[in-house]
C-alpha cells in the first residue's frame, strides 16, 4: 500500500484540478447534513447583541405555551373538546401579544385579517384541536391517534435521511472517483444514480449499512470494530450501484481485514488540520480541509481496492468498473463513440436572426417573449450540442465515459424531465417561476421557526404567503446571469455576490422605509456585514442558486410550458393582482404587529415583573 504522504500527495493534485467543484460538492454536503456539518458549527456563533432579560421572558413565554398546548392537546385526546377549544381560543388572545412583544424584529401581523387569524389558529392548536376531533369521530382511541402521528411523523424524517441525506454520500465519492482520472466533470454527474435507475438501491444499501452499525454499536467495542468494517460501502455502491446490499456490506468487511488500523491512523493524520479548522473558525475547512480529506481517503479506498484485486477477494468481480481507475484506449473509445466521429458534420448550425430589444434580451437575458417554432428549434440544438461536448470529452479521454459503464445510461433522459439549462425563458414562466419561489421561501422560513422555536410565525413584509426577495433573486439569477451558465464556478461566484447585494440593499431599504424595523438580523453570525448578510447564508444561496439554474429551472420549466395559455395568462394577472394589492396595503401597513404596541409593552413589564419574582 501506498504511504500516507503519497495518497495525500496525489489527494492534493485532486484538489486543485477541481477544487471549485469539490468546494460545491462538499459545502452542499455540509449543508444538508450529510458529511461535514460540523464544519458549518464553527460558523454558527450565539447572538450575544440580545438582552438577557428579554430572552429570559421569551423563554418563560415559550415555556408557558408549551404547557398550554400540551393541555389543549390532553384534554382533546381524551374526549373534552370543548375545553380543548376553549383554551385554544385562551392561547390565541395571548400570542397575538406575546409573540410580538418579545420578537419585535420578526414580522407577525397578528391581530386582525384572515391571514392574521390563519396563523393565531395553528399557533395556538386550534387547527391540532380541530384534526383531532375529526378523527376522533372515526371511533380512533386517544392512543392509536398518538400513534399515528408519531409513526407519521418518523416516516416522513426516515424517508428524508434514507434517499437524500444518506444517499448524497455515495454521489459525493463517485463524483470524487472520476475527478481522480479525468479533466473534466460536469456537475450534472450528480445525477448519475437516477441515470442508471439505482437511487432506490443504494438508499436501502446504505440503510442496512448504518443498521448493522447501530446494532454493533450496542457491543460497544464492536461498534468502533464495524465502523472500519463497513467504511468502504458508500464506495463499492459508488463503483457499481447495482451491488446488493449484502453482497456490498459483505465485501467492505473482507476488504478492510487488516486495514482498519491503517484507516484510523489515515484519519488521525488529520488531527493538525483539524486544530487549524478550529483555530480559523471552520474556514479553513470549509474551504480546504474537506476536500483535501474526502479525496484522501477515496485514495485509501483505491489503494485497498488494488490489493483486493490482486489477492483475489470474494466478490472482487462486482467492483468492474474499470474506466474509473484507467482510461480507454483510443480504439475503444471510437466503436462506443463512433457516432460521435461523425455528429459534428451533422449537427445543424445555430443559426439566429434577432436584432433590436428582443436580440438583446435572449442573447444577454435569456428571454424569449414567447416560445416561437425557431426558439424551440435552436434550444434543441443547444441540448445537442451540449451533449455532443459532453460525449466529444468522454471521446477525447476527458472525461467519465459513461458509456462504457457496465450499467447503461440512459442518455437522453431523467426521470425528472429534459434538462435544457441555456434555454431561455418567455415572462409567463419567469411570472409563475417567480410566484413559485415567493411561496416557497415563505415554506421555508416559516418552517425554519416552526422547527427552531416551535411556533409558527409569519415571515415577511407583506401578509401573503409569499416572501418576494426569494422570487426576485431567482429571477435575476436566472436573466442577468444568463451568459455565464456554460461556466459553473464563475456562475457560482456570481450567485453568491449577487446574493449578497439583493440581500444588503433589501435589508438596507427597509430599515430606511420603516424607520430601522428588521426582518432579519444575522448580528452574531459569523462573517456578517452589518447583520444584513452573512458567509452562511451567502453559501447557502449559492448552492440554491447552481440547483436553481442547472437543475430546477429547467425541470419546472418543462411543467410550465405544457399550461396552456387560456390558463396561464390569467392565472398571472391574478397573482399579480393580489401579489400589487398586498404590496400597496402592506406598504401602509407593514406585516409587524402594527396597532397593538401600546398593549404589548404593558404585558412586556407584567411578564418581566413575573420572571424577575
Amino acid at each position: 500500500m501506498l504511504k500516507r504522504k503519497e495518497m495525500k500527495k496525489r489527494a492534493k493534485q485532486v484538489v486543485k484540478k477541481h477544487y471549485w467543484l469539490l468546494l460545491i460538492l462538499c459545502l452542499g454536503m455540509a449543508l444538508f447534513g450529510t458529511e461535514f456539518s460540523s464544519t458549518l458549527n464553527f460558523v454558527r456563533t450565539e447572538r450575544t447583541e440580545m438582552d438577557s432579560k428579554t430572552k429570559e421572558i421569551k423563554n418563560a413565554i415559550q415555556y408557558n405555551s408549551r404547557l398550554a398546548l400540551d393541555d389543549i392537546l390532553n384534554d382533546a385526546l381524551d374526549g373534552h373538546i370543548d375545553e380543548a377549544y376553549r383554551l385554544a381560543n385562551n392561547l390565541k388572545l395571548e400570542e397575538i401579544t406575546q409573540n410580538s412583544t418579545v420578537q419585535k424584529g420578526i414580522v407577525l401581523g397578528r391581530s386582525r385579517g384572515i391571514l392574521a387569524d390563519l396563523v393565531n389558529n395553528i399557533t395556538s392548536g386550534y387547527f391540532l384541536v380541530v384534526l383531532l376531533s375529526a378523527i376522533e369521530s372515526l371511533g380512533l382511541s386517544k392512543n392509536i391517534i398518538i400513534a399515528l402521528f408519531i409513526i407519521l411523523s418518523a416516516i416522513v424524517l426516515f424517508l428524508v435521511w434514507m434517499f437524500i441525506k444518506n444517499v448524497l454520500q455515495t454521489i459525493l465519492r463517485r463524483m470524487v472517483l472520476e475527478c481522480r482520472l479525468y479533466d473534466k466533470v460536469p456537475f450534472q454527474r450528480i445525477l448519475f444514480l437516477a441515470k442508471v435507475k439505482k437511487w432506490c438501491k443504494v438508499a436501502v444499501t446504505l440503510a442496512m449499512k448504518v443498521l448493522f452499525q447501530t446494532l454493533w454499536a450496542c457491543t460497544i467495542i464492536g461498534g468502533v470494530i464495524k465502523r472500519y468494517s463497513y467504511y468502504l460501502v458508500p464506495y463499492i455502491v459508488a463503483e457499481n450501484p447495482d451491488i446488493g446490499w449484502k453482497e456490498a456490506i459483505t465485501l467492505s468487511r473482507k476488504m478492510m481485514g487488516g486495514y482498519k488500523w491503517e484507516c484510523f491512523k489515515l484519519e488521525m493524520s488529520f488531527l493538525l488540520w483539524d486544530m487549524v479548522g478550529f483555530l480559523t473558525l471552520g474556514i479553513s475547512d470549509l474551504f480546504y480541509t474537506n476536500a483535501y480529506k474526502i479525496a484522501t481517503y477515496t485514495e485509501f479506498y483505491i489503494q485497498v481496492r488494488l490489493f483486493a484485486k490482486k489477492n483475489c477477494v470474494k466478490g472482487i468481480e462486482l467492483l468492474n468498473d474499470l474506466y474509473l481507475y484507467e482510461k480507454a484506449d483510443a480504439l475503444t473509445l471510437d466503436e462506443a463513440y463512433i457516432d460521435v466521429l461523425f455528429m459534428d458534420y451533422y449537427l445543424p448550425k445555430k443559426t439566429e436572426h434577432l436584432n433590436g430589444i428582443k436580440g438583446f434580451m435572449a442573447r444577454n437575458l435569456g428571454i424569449t417573449l414567447y416560445p416561437r417554432k425557431e426558439e424551440l428549434q435552436l434550444e434543441k440544438m443547444q441540448y445537442e450540442d451540449a451533449k455532443f461536448r459532453l460525449m466529444q470529452d468522454a471521446l477525447t479521454g476527458k472525461g467519465y465515459p459513461s458509456r462504457l459503464f457496465p450499467i447503461p445510461e440512459k442518455e437522453k433522459d431523467v426521470k425528472a424531465g429534459h434538462i435544457n439549462y441555456m434555454r431561455r425563458y418567455s415572462p409567463i414562466s419567469l411570472i409563475l417561476i417567480f410566484f413559485v419561489f415567493c411561496v416557497t421561501g415563505w415554506v421555508w422560513e416559516v418552517s425554519l421557526h416552526l422547527v427552531a422555536d416551535g411556533t409558527f410565525v409569519n415571515r415577511g413584509m407583506l401578509h401573503g404567503p409569499w416572501i418576494p426577495i426569494y422570487g426576485a433573486g431567482s429571477l435575476l439569477i436566472l436573466t442577468l446571469l444568463y451568459r455565464l451558465r456554460r461556466k459553473p464556478i464563475l456562475e457560482f461566484t456570481a450567485i453568491v455576490i449577487l446574493s449578497g447585494v439583493i440581500e444588503y440593499m433589501t435589508s438596507y431599504y427597509t430599515e430606511c422605509l420603516f424607520n430601522g424595523k428588521k426582518w432579519w438580523d444575522y448580528q452574531g453570525y459569523f462573517l456578517n456585514l452589518d447583520g444584513r448578510i452573512c458567509a452562511e447564508g451567502l453559501l447557502t444561496f449559492g448552492i440554491g442558486g447552481m440547483i436553481l439554474v442547472y437543475l430546477i429551472a429547467p425541470m419546472l420549466d418543462n411543467y410550465l410550458r405544457k399550461m396552456k395559455t387560456q390558463i396561464a395568462v390569467p392565472l398571472c394577472v391574478i397573482l399579480l393582482s393580489l401579489f400589487m394589492i398586498d404590496q400597496v396595503y402592506s406598504f401602509i401597513n407593514p406585516n409587524t404587529g402594527h396597532g397593538i404596541t401600546d398593549y404589548i409593552s404593558k404585558i412586556y413589564i407584567e411578564t418581566n415583573s413575573s420572571v424577575r419574582g
